[in-house]
């Protein structure tokens, strides 16, 4: 069953000068109850309006975002309310995503205040205490503020506050992005842990492909707001088919020092955002671009099973 659905979802954003940025242009995307699935691309490419759209946090200009089947923008406001509860998101940067003037207590428990009133003040400690556990933190912990922190710490409470409503889908927004290695990965095998025991499914931005390869089930790989590609996450990193998505994985480094990766330089810059390019947008950067490359828009084509390549020459 799928968890999310966008079709042909567009989102654009309008600057002062009144100039039109086009941020995401005719997605169209599922997630699987239950998956791991990843949004790659440079910065940029539409990533975090994406996910801000799945939140319900933006509407698109046209197209459908659905969430357990029910479309978002068609929903009265306390539907969307509800809906949101159902909804986690962990942030980027830790201690951004948390009150500093809060205790982690309070941090935790306030989604419960606003989406679950009915709760009485010692259930919802409780709940706090259990998760705290459950995330691996200390429930003492809960009296603390956040900068008393470190950012493994912080992260945790965040993922705590995301988890307190006991929501299915939860949208990771780089989430270990700013931590160091060894907590990283702490944080990456605790995400796994909580997935397999709430049954959680997990919406995953990132430009971190090693962590990709090794955390998602599927990638979709977004450039200037459009999927150039799509599918499971081992054919689309070790088998890329799109040009840019070659591209992508050729600037990642190696484990081994020893070893080069094949590189496949793109020329030129990409495009503004704020131009709508009529046909494939890697034009003028690809190296096996063709003239018919640029006279109308290019749809993903399936290529192997659900390995699907937006390409005339994948």
């Amino acid at each position: 069953m799928s968890l999310i659905e966008l079709e042909h979802v567009h989102r654009t954003f309008r600057r002062p000068d009144g100039t039109v940025v086009y941020a995401v242009h005719d997605v169209s995307l599922t997630v699987a109850d239950g998956t791991t699935v990843a949004i790659i691309g440079e910065s940029g490419s539409g990533k975090s309006t994406l996910g801000r759209l799945v939140l319900g946090l933006l509407t698109p200009d046209s197209g459908r975002v659905a969430f357990e089947g029910k479309t978002l923008s068609t929903l009265s406001a306390e539907e969307i309310r509800r809906q949101r509860a159902r909804i986690g998101v962990v942030f980027q940067e830790p201690f951004e995503q948390l009150n500093p003037r809060l205790k982690v207590g309070a941090i935790v428990e306030e989604p419960l205040i606003i989406h679950a009133p009915n709760l009485k003040a010692e259930e919802r400690r409780q709940r706090v205490s259990a998760l705290l556990q459950e995330v691996d933190l200390d429930p003492q912990i809960a009296a603390r503020y956040p900068q008393a922190l470190s950012g493994g710490q912080q992260q945790r409470v965040g993922i705590a506050r995301a988890l307190i409503m006991q929501p299915s889908l939860v949208v990771l927004d780089e989430p270990t992005s700013s931590l160091d290695l060894s907590v990283r990965a702490q944080i990456l095998n605790l995400f796994g842990r909580l997935k397999q025991a709430r049954g959680l499914t997990y919406m995953f931005i990132s430009h971190d492909i090693t962590t990709v390869e090794y955390f998602s089930d599927h990638v979709v790989v977004l450039y200037l707001g459009r999927v150039v590609e799509q599918g499971p996450t081992a054919k689309v990193l070790r088998q890329p088919r799109h040009p840019y998505t070659q591209a992508l994985l050729s600037a990642r480094l190696s484990v081994d020092p020893s070893v080069s990766p094949p590189h496949l330089p793109l020329t030129g810059d990409p495009p503004s955002p704020t131009r709508l390019v009529s046909g494939c947008p890697l034009v003028g950067r690809c190296p096996i671009e063709t003239p018919e490359c640029a006279r109308a828009p290019i749809a993903l084509q399936t290529k192997d099973e659900d390995h699907r390549v937006a390409c005339l020459r994948a």
